[in-house]
């Protein structure tokens, strides 16, 4: 009788222990982020209009925060990740060094395969407020 109730009790806990590992997969915890916000500007000074800007973390380019670019050049990055059977947003992004793309806004007419522009300058997020300026090249 004992054999039987430790074979059940393990059954039971595995189980168990099964289940919870089903149920976390796919699931990433909501990353820590702290206030990214800032204006994207022509080389010269002229407020860039409209489109987006995506940060790529460096030691993980799956991190990739991104805002929409207003008409006065000012943005705030939001931060995606997935969260169990859906995708889930936190304001700002995770501490740590980042690249950094600036896409105009096409239009629907254009293709999606022209990329955006690169910034030569890397910029690295706090445990902070960040507020950064953004410099396109071209």
């Amino acid at each position: 009788m004992l054999d039987r109730r430790r074979a059940f009790g393990k059954w039971i806990f595995a189980s168990t222990a099964f289940a919870l590992l089903l149920a976390s997969m796919g699931c990433e915890a909501a990353p820590t982020t702290f206030p990214v916000s800032g204006t994207v500007k022509h080389k010269g000074g002229k407020a860039w209009s409209g489109g987006t800007i995506t940060f790529q973390l460096e030691s993980d380019p799956k991190v990739n925060p991104t805002g929409p670019i207003q008409k006065d050049g000012s943005f705030t990055l939001t931060t995606h990740y997935n969260s169990g059977n859906s995708t889930s947003t936190k304001p700002g992004a995770p501490a740590g060094q980042y690249t950094v793309t600036v896409e105009p806004d096409y239009g629907p007419e254009l293709p999606t395969v022209i990329k955006g522009n690169t910034v030569s300058q890397k910029f690295a997020v706090k445990e902070e407020e960040n507020s950064f300026t953004v410099e396109v090249d071209k």
